[in-house]
Formats: structure tokens, sequence, C-alpha cells
């Protein structure tokens, strides 16, 4: 639900019942005289956003001064006051059904607390200043803001109960109270505006309410302030007990009252909502993220890739290295890279990471060099960046280091230990065995693939002369060293189909380019198989493999020839892990048919692959450690009717300057993404998200952002690359840049997400339906409508490098460069 109606009230009710005439833009010109076109175009996108239909329960409980009453609508029971009762069916004859525009208006009755603590603001702020309609209209692009692995952990359930305190301060004075919610250890109370209270302030509390029916220690209990907030007319304090006045009687007294009484004052279930829609918006980035975290080990102050994480999207990065001989992505991190790249971490101090391979006399010889390395010498920059870019492997990464600890991998749910033998298991520390592994680990680095043929088109204008080759062959990785291996490793994802393989072994043949070699299957599943061969080959992309110990068990399926995908293969190329190419259709149907009906007539004669699943545990602790260095922000769009529009924006570290952009001048726990959304920029961006594949590459977009230097956190323009005819007006745009103040461009990677994995947080969700079924139900039901997910990557330091180069008019570029190698 928005914070505000992005068309007045009175404007919205005249317009309602003239959508769906045909003079629709007639009525909009007379409605908004002087307004532009594009301005009346989001206003009828508006208000058709306001009578689509709605599926959400309305639930005002605790929301509104007065009583609530369940109320029964199309099999749905909202709970309303008499107030709104009355406003939603007004509502509802106007719209002629329930719909997004009722479930809003409903919810901005006067006696709503959150419009009285907007009205209040508003008040102190000083008389609202006239606004038109493109303010207006902008409020629709305010977007949620969350901070993935930073929701609060319980040690007990928290309960709503509302009763009176009395509450002495260290000056022994006086003064009375309301709580608002108990637990054993806590207390959540609201009081006047008359004191001040700071944090570590140590206060006794006396609860009157109960002592009318209960017989409490006259004393108090001692309380410490934790955390402090004024709204309105109120100050909200969070108390913990303090350590010198522990009770067990006391302690006994309160969890009995809160076990006895917590299905009628129901849970306090704020945090845990968090929490859920934090780790729904997690496992979808996790499973979209286009680059590649390696995991460095820090021992004995030597810096060394550990491992590597992977999922569907970052396969194709890490197939570009392991296919060349030796396994080249190792070499991307020697030692000196990594102490450079250490020395400065964090996501705006990114460096830049170029390389690229060249053939000669049948050998492949690979060449990488970082910025900071090119930097320090014009010549060898120059020339390398024109010549790789002149080769098809050229590629251009960008490098972000995060410190991290294996400590991060220690994700607990957000329930406490005392709701059973269930909540206790999840909660658990990491194991020793996974902690053992994962010791020595202290960076990560996100390796992200943002290679542009716009730019190597500028890279290859750069003079080059072959005199200079020879200074290439520093950046050559060597020959006769193999670097150390990097540890690939996956994690579970259930909406990806991720399958148990079981431990089998039996003869099979494969045929690679008419070529057939004989192997072994390691494992097997219902969609995959590990095959060890007797020969090493190059791997394909697909392969075909005859089964011939399994056909002769059956007579009913076709195992001959059935087409393979290769997923990933180890450094001498003789065991290769393959899925069934396009397995809906033919032979491959048949196969996924068979090997189904094998593995569940035989589950219990055969064994797991243990080290798939070390792996698949190993790869969940990896995922921790990476969501808790989320280095860029990722936006969350929904689709509503032929658009699309912002829900959540998930916010990294201070030191990324996008979010600066989003947060200006927007409510708390609201980023504002108009800049993004809004005027030709915006169009363009919503017309690229249609169309997107759920198992289709991310779609990359190039965003500037002309910042003023005389208006902080504002931008002057917004354009994306794209919108320009060509490289020269990218070009006089970065010179009207630097005219005006700065630059800034960002790499928009969009990717379509699949159905969500509840298993990560199914306990909580479970715990959530238990005292609030409409709540669990509106959670999935958000979870289920993220469609789009967009990653936000800092390309600045590409862009200005690639135009920081102007290639000579007349420069005398030979066409028959010689290899250095």
């Amino acid at each position: 639900m928005k914070a505000n109606n992005p068309l007045p009230v009175e404007l919205q009710e005249k317009l309602i019942p003239q959508l769906s005439s045909p003079n629709l833009d007639k009525v909009l010109l007379d409605a908004l005289p002087g307004s532009s076109a594009s301005e009346r175009f989001l206003c009828k996108m508006e208000l058709r956003r306001l009578a689509k239909p709605c599926l959400r329960t309305i639930d005002l409980r605790g929301s509104v001064e007065g009583q609530c009453y369940p109320f029964q609508f199309q099999e749905r029971t909202h709970y309303l006051d008499s107030l709104a009762l009355e406003e939603f069916k007004r509502q509802l004859t106007l719209y002629g059904g329930f719909t997004q525009g009722v479930y809003e208006a409903v919810h901005q009755m006067p006696n709503n607390y959150r419009v009285m603590q907007e009205q209040a603001r508003a008040a102190q702020a000083g008389p609202p200043q006239e606004k038109d309609a493109a303010r207006l209209v902008s409020d629709r692009y305010l977007a949620q803001t969350i901070l993935f692995r930073n929701y609060a952990l319980r040690r007990e359930e928290r309960m709503n109960f509302v009763i009176q305190l009395e509450v002495r301060d260290e000056k022994a004075e006086h003064f009375s109270a309301t709580s608002i919610d108990l637990s054993v250890s806590g207390l959540q109370i609201k009081t006047g505006l008359t004191r001040r209270f700071t944090p570590g302030q140590k206060l006794t509390v006396y609860f009157r309410g109960l002592e009318q029916d209960y017989v409490l220690d006259k004393s108090g209990l001692g309380y410490e302030v934790v955390r402090t907030e004024y709204k309105k007319d109120n100050c909200y304090l969070c108390l913990n007990r303090t350590s010198d006045n522990l009770d067990s009687s006391m302690d006994q007294f309160l969890q009995t009252f809160i076990h006895g009484n917590k299905r009628r004052y129901k849970v306090n279930l704020e945090n845990t909502f968090e929490a859920v829609l934090a780790k729904g918006y997690e496992q979808y980035f996790t499973t979209v993220t286009s680059s590649l975290p390696v995991f460095i080990d820090d021992y004995e102050k030597v810096l060394q890739p550990r491992f590597l994480l992977l999922n569907d999207r970052n396969q194709s990065l890490y197939l570009h290295w392991q296919k060349a001989a030796g396994n080249q992505l190792g070499y991307l991190f020697r030692p000196g890279r990594l102490n450079k790249w250490r020395a400065r971490p964090g996501a705006h101090s990114a460096d830049l990471l170029y390389s690229f391979c060249i053939q000669r006399d049948g050998r492949d010889y690979w060449y990488s060099a970082a910025l900071s390395e090119l930097k320090n010498n014009p010549l060898l920059h120059q020339t390398f960046l024109s010549y790789g870019a002149r080769q098809s492997s050229w590629r251009v990464y960008t490098v972000q280091c995060q410190r991290v600890s294996a400590d991060q991998s220690h994700a607990p749910s957000t329930l406490p230990d005392s709701l059973g033998q269930t909540i206790r298991k999840l909660n658990r520390p990491t194991s020793a065995r996974l902690m053992s592994l994962m010791k020595h680990l202290r960076w990560l680095i996100l390796l992200t693939d943002v290679t542009d043929e716009k730019a190597r088109t500028l890279y290859q204008a750069l003079p080059l002369s072959n005199q200079h080759l020879p200074l290439l062959k520093a950046q050559a990785h060597p020959r006769n060293q193999p670097p150390e291996p990097i540890q690939a490793v996956s994690f579970q994802y259930r909406s990806l189909r991720q399958e148990d393989r079981y431990k089998l072994s039996s003869r099979a043949r494969l045929s690679v380019a008419g070529t057939s070699i004989d192997a072994v299957t390691e494992d097997i599943s219902c969609h995959g198989i590990k095959l060890r061969l007797d020969s090493q080959i190059t791997p394909p992309d697909v392969l075909t493999v005859s089964f011939g110990e399994f056909q002769e068990l059956t007579t009913k399926y076709r195992l001959k020839d059935i087409p393979y995908q290769v997923r990933h293969w180890n450094a001498e190329k003789k065991v290769l892990s393959l899925q069934l190419y396009r397995p809906e259709q033919g032979v491959s149907e048949q196969a996924a048919r068979f090997f189904t009906e094998l593995l569940d007539k035989n589950k219990r004669k055969l064994a797991k692959d243990p080290e798939h699943q070390d792996s698949l545990e190993l790869g969940e602790a990896l995922k921790r450690i990476m969501v808790t260095s989320a280095a860029n922000p990722c936006l969350f769009m929904v689709r509503q009717g032929a658009t699309y529009v912002a829900d959540t924006i998930a916010l990294p570290g201070p030191e990324h300057r996008f979010p600066a952009y989003c947060l200006h001048e927007s409510p708390a726990g609201s980023a504002n993404l108009s800049m993004l959304l809004t005027r030709e920029a915006g169009r363009y961006f919503i017309e690229q998200l249609k169309g997107l594949s759920a198992t289709a590459e991310a779609r990359h977009l190039e965003l500037y952002i002309v910042k003023d230097a005389r208006q902080p956190g504002k931008a002057v323009n917004v354009l994306f690359r794209d919108q320009l005819e060509n490289e020269g007006l990218a070009n006089r745009l970065i010179s009207l840049a630097q005219q005006k103040g700065t630059l800034e461009a960002y790499r928009l990677l969009l990717t379509r997400t699949g159905r969500p994995d509840t298993s990560g947080f199914e306990a909580e969700l479970k715990y959530i339906n238990l005292y609030a079924s409409h709540k669990a139900r509106a959670l999935e039901d958000r979870l289920w409508e993220a469609g789009i997910v967009c990653e936000i990557l800092d390309i600045s330091d590409e862009v200005l490098q690639r135009f920081d180069f102007k290639a000579q008019e007349n420069a005398d570029l030979s066409d028959n460069i010689n290899n250095p190698a």
C-alpha cells in the first residue's frame, strides 16, 4: 500500500466513474489544465491501478482508534471499525467492486494511527506548499527499503499486551506509562513527552494493571532503556530486564502468563514478518545474481582463492574460464592483485579487470590486467586495451572486495528456542565441520562481467603499434605454473528442482562431434548424471549419451543418444556433470521418466552422494556470507496491469552512491525512485522489463546520472545509454557533466524471478500463519508478485575510462598486428 494517494481524493473520485468513458482524455484535459501529455498519461495509469481488482484482506486491528469487528465480503473476512466500514461500503459503490482504490481509501481514514502521525509531522513542518500534478504522481514511485540479514533475532516470544504501569527513574521520580508488548526479559512501553530518556538509563517498573488480579513483588522489576523513539505525542521505550534484578519466580510467572494468553492478545509478529519478507527477497537475489562470488583465504598472511559460489546465472562466467586449459580463473587472483584489492575494500572502491586470449601454434595464451596496474604505465595501458579489444575473447569485469568472516554463515531463525526442538535445531550455530573449512576466510570478491560491444569499438580505435606488443608479456598467464584450484560450490534451491543424487555405477558411451568415448556413471538423479570418462575431451555445450546397461533393463524406454547439457567438469576434463537437455521433449523425456522410476523403486538400496550433500551445506553457508556482504542495491519490481512498479529495494552499505538519490526527501523506510521510473528514461526502463524470460541471461542496461555540484543529492539529468544515438553524444554528455558537476554511470542487470522457495523460512511462515493467517497469506502473495530483480552496479570508473582516450583521427593503425606471444 502506498503511503499517500498519488491523486487528490476529490479528483480521484471525480475521474473514476469516467475511466471507461471514450472521452477520458478530454475529461483529464479539463481536470488538469496546463498539464503535459506525459502527466495526463501517468494520471490515467494511476486511475487504472486504483480500479484494478484487489485480492488482499483488510485488517485494521491495532491500526486505528476504535474497536474492529469482522466483516464478510466475497468469501473474505475483513476487520474494520465503524468509520472504515462506512467508507468501505461507499468506495464499493464508487468503484463497483473491491479494488485497489477501495483498499487504499479505507487505510486513509482520519482515525488511522499512521495517518494521524503523518498529519502531526506535516503540522510541525508548517503549512503544506502547493504541489503540481507531476509531484503528486511521483509519490507512487516510493519503494520500501530493506537490508539483507538485518532482521532482529528474538530469544523469547513477545505478546501484545496493554496495561497501566507505574515507572520510577534513577531520581526516584514516578510517572505513569502504558505497556505495548511484553516478554519474559523485555518490555515496550509508551509514555508522554515530558521526559527525555537515554539508552542505558535504569528504570523500575510496577505492573499496576496486573496487581488487581495477581500477587506481585511490591518492589517492581528493574529494566534498562535499550532504544527510544518519539512519535506524535508519545515517547516509546524498548526495555530489557537488568541482570542484577533477575527473579526466577517472576520469570516463571511471566512465561506462564504469556503462554496462557498469547492466543487471546496475539504475539507480536512484526520482526518475524519483516524477516520472512527479507529472506524471500534474499532468496531471489542469490539465485539470479550475475556476479561470481570468490571467497579468499588469509592464512599466515598469504591470500589465496578458496571457494566460488555458483548459480544458474553466473555459470557462463565460470565456464568461460573453465574451458581454458588448466582452468585459468585462478590466475586472475594472483597475490599482488589480491593485496591491492584488500587494501581498499568497499563497493565504491571497485577495480576493473580486463582479459583476453589469443591462439598461436595451436596453443592458447591468456592475458589479464587490472586498471590499477595499467594506470602506472600509460603505454601498456593503451596497448593492452587496443589489442585486447580486438580479440573475440575480450572481457571486462568489475571487482568488488569485501571483508567477511565465517561467523556470518550463522543464520538462525527469528523465533525463540522455547518454541520447540525444530526451532532449536534451526537456531544452532554453523557446524564445527563447516567452520573448519571456512575458518581462514577473510575476503569476498564479487566478479561481474560488464563487457560491452559499444565500449569495445572505442578501445579498438586506440592507436596501436607492433613495437609495443612485447609490453603485454608482463600481463601473460604463466603456462608452466598451474594456478591453485578454486573449489566450485553450489547451493540448493527448491524451485530450481535440485534433486538428490545417488551413487550408481553403469557403463555408458558419449558421442562428441562424431567420436565415441566410453564412460562410467558415478552418480545419477532424475535429470542429471556425473560421468567419468576413459579419455580426456574438450567438453562441448551439448553432447549425447547412450546407456547400454540401463537399456538392457527396459524395453519401455529408449535410452540411446540422449542429449545432455554440460554443466561442469574437473581440471583434467575427464569427469563431467551433465543435465538433461530439454527434458520435456522426445528421448530426453523418456530418459527422465526412466531414471525417475529407477530411483523411486530402488531408493532404499542406493546411497546418496555424501560429497554432494556436503557441498550443498557448504554452499548454504557461503550464500549467507555473500548476502551479509551484499555490495550493490537490488530493486524488486512487481507487475500491475500492463506496467511494472517498484515494490522493494534492498540497500547495501552507505559507501554506495546510488541510494543517496533514492533516499533524498523520502519518508523513513522508503526510497523515491521517480528519477528512474519517470519521463523518457522511465518509459524506456519499463519497456525493457517486458519479455524477460526466467531462464535467459540477465539483460544489461547502462544508466547515466548527471549530478549538479550545486544541488547535492539531486540528479540533473537521467537517461540510458541506448537512448543516445551514438557514442559521440555520450562523449558530449560526459563533457556536460564535468561542467555541471559529475557523471555517475550504473549497469542495471535485469532478470525475471522464478517461483519463491519458502523452505528457508518455512518455520517462521507457519508461526505467522498460526496467529495471523491473513498476514501469512498476504506475505506469500507479495513474494509471488515479485517478478523482476534489478541489480544496480556502479560502473562509473569503466565509463570514464572508456572515454578517457580519444582515438586519433589520422592514426596509422595496422590491419596486420602480430601476436605478442
